[in-house]
């Protein structure tokens, strides 16, 4: 299965996942489609040419890029394909920070995260904290204000402190809930 079709399924979940990426290959593969990875060439740096990859198995994705014309003029330019990446500082492969991801917007535990991809906690931790940040960082560029000239914001409160009807847990401290509505957004 084409692993954007795989997110666009009605039925997406973690075992048509574990179906259609199974191997390091496939999962760089969706990486670059979903623009995780950048599917092209970038340019050199230095020099503006063109880079051409450089077979090495010890790297992530088993190449690393270099510019041959710098490399001439004694100027060597070497260059990460995951550089300014989701995966540029991460020691997980791809294959099991995808099936982080996974768990992550599945909310599950991070323990059991650990469990299933077959990393250490405090790895799964560490990526879930770095899942959490990226979240914050999506959410506060895509914050749109509400309100305007023409629009009205309706604001509501809700102060949270007793029991109803004498009846369940009296919460340690009060707790104040604010709500903001607008009719014309939605």
């Amino acid at each position: 299965m084409d692993p954007l079709q795989l997110i666009l399924a009605r039925y997406f979940n973690i075992w048509n996942f574990a179906c259609a990426i199974r191997d390091e290959e496939t999962a760089v593969a969706a990486a670059k489609a979903w623009l995780l990875i950048p599917a092209r060439t970038p340019r050199c740096p230095i020099c503006r040419g063109n880079m051409s990859r450089e077979p090495k198995l010890s790297y992530k994705l088993k190449y690393r890029l270099r510019c041959w014309r710098c490399a001439r003029e004694g100027r060597p330019s070497i260059r990460s394909p995951l550089k300014n990446t989701f995966f540029e500082r991460s020691h997980v492969s791809v294959l099991d920070t995808l099936r982080l991801m996974l768990h992550f917007l599945r909310k599950d535990k991070v323990s059991q995260a650990a469990i299933d991809v077959g990393v250490t906690k405090k790895t799964a931790i560490q990526t879930y904290h770095y899942f959490r940040e990226l979240c914050e960082v999506a959410e506060a560029h895509d914050r749109e204000l509400l309100g305007g000239n023409t629009d009205i914001v309706e604001i509501d409160e809700t102060h949270l402190f007793t029991r109803k009807y004498h009846r369940g847990r009296l919460l340690r401290r009060q707790t104040w809930t604010f709500g903001c509505l607008s009719r014309l957004t939605k």
